[in-house]
């Protein structure tokens, strides 16, 4: 038994530290209990301590009574390793209670700061039991970029369809978490813009972390610019780069490794909606040999009615995940090739 005592001290050790991180529990006194269970706010940054209310199932006559019913003491602990911050009740329950009429009709307290990611609230106490997902992370200031290859300017800064960027590159390069990229119909390779090197391999149309793209906009010259329609307005995004294939199957040895790509960690995901991707060539040594189309690293990414087709890979010619989560909706991949 000795061998194992410092474990035992090691698992205590982490319990009394997770408890101790800023966290306080405290009965709501009175007949109004809070609508629900809530955090604020809602999506906190890491500086930021968290707050926390919710009702009992019930109007206690007085803290005992409600004590005694839920098992014991409210608890509040952190378990940063998971991510879960749990309200618990610490027993044992009290066996008499003073019947002094003081009603309790909820809980309220605060914990944190926390560290970036995904986290979760909970209790499984059956008579409360809720359970509230949350993200961590920098504040999000939501901006919306615009991208129209017929755009005349003579400004090119995303703000409207007639003031688009021309290249999908050059939106990426200042759109920040949060924010939202509209590409109206044409084809966008990877390699235009402004920070790319026309007809270099590797570059790739890179989603950061929180990035959402959607294809498929009429754009500028067209009575309704917002008209959506992603058969009518196709959206192409392709490593083509020369524009020198014939047939799907030669002259791709100068095509784009990647014409998607992504890594993580991720917090918030990034997203891409409504457009066809295709000419994507991943022929060249680790990690530049899988998805042809899109790769995916260790990056949660959605992929939303998408086509990708006549992309190829020695693994993965269409798309490749590499310990990331990719969810694909409604989406079509077809004709992509891996040796």
């Amino acid at each position: 038994m000795k061998k194992n005592h410092p474990y035992w001290i090691l698992f205590i050790s982490l319990l009394i530290c997770a408890q101790s991180l800023g966290t306080s529990v405290n009965w709501i006194n009175g007949t109004t209990p809070p609508a629900g269970w809530t955090i604020n706010p809602g999506s906190p940054g890491p500086a930021d301590n968290i707050t926390f209310s919710g009702p009992l199932d019930q109007i206690y006559g007085n803290s005992c009574a409600a004590r005694q019913i839920l098992g014991g003491t409210p608890q509040i602990s952190v378990d940063t390793f998971n991510k879960v911050v749990e309200l618990w009740f610490q027993g044992p329950p009290p066996g008499f209670c003073v019947l002094i009429y003081q009603p309790v009709s909820g809980l309220q307290g605060d914990f944190g700061p926390l560290a970036t990611g995904n986290w979760t609230f909970k209790c499984t106490v059956p008579q409360i039991a809720f359970n509230i997902p949350f993200t961590v992370g920098t504040p999000i200031v939501s901006n919306t970029y615009y991208v129209d290859k017929d755009a005349p300017g003579p400004v090119h800064n995303g703000s409207s369809w007639t003031w688009a960027f021309n290249y999908l590159q050059d939106a990426l390069d200042v759109a920040g978490a949060g924010d939202t990229i509209l590409v109206a119909e044409g084809l966008y390779k990877p390699d235009e813009g402004t920070s790319p090197t026309p007809g270099d391999r590797s570059a790739t149309f890179y989603l950061q972390d929180g990035i959402t793209v959607i294809g498929g906009y009429a754009g500028y010259g067209h009575v309704d610019p917002d008209a959506r329609d992603i058969d009518t307005y196709t959206t192409v995004l392709s490593g083509d780069l020369y524009s020198n294939d014939l047939w799907g199957l030669l002259n791709r040895d100068d095509n784009s490794y990647h014409v998607v790509s992504c890594s993580g960690p991720s917090i918030y995901g990034a997203a891409l909606d409504g457009v066809t991707i295709t000419a994507g060539q991943a022929d060249g040594p680790d990690p530049a040999n899988s998805g042809g189309g899109v790769q995916c690293n260790n990056a949660l990414l959605t992929l939303i009615r998408t086509t990708l087709y006549e992309n190829t890979g020695a693994l993965g010619g269409g798309l490749a995940s590499h310990y990331g989560t990719l969810s694909l909706v409604n989406c079509v991949v077809i004709g992509n090739d891996a040796y």
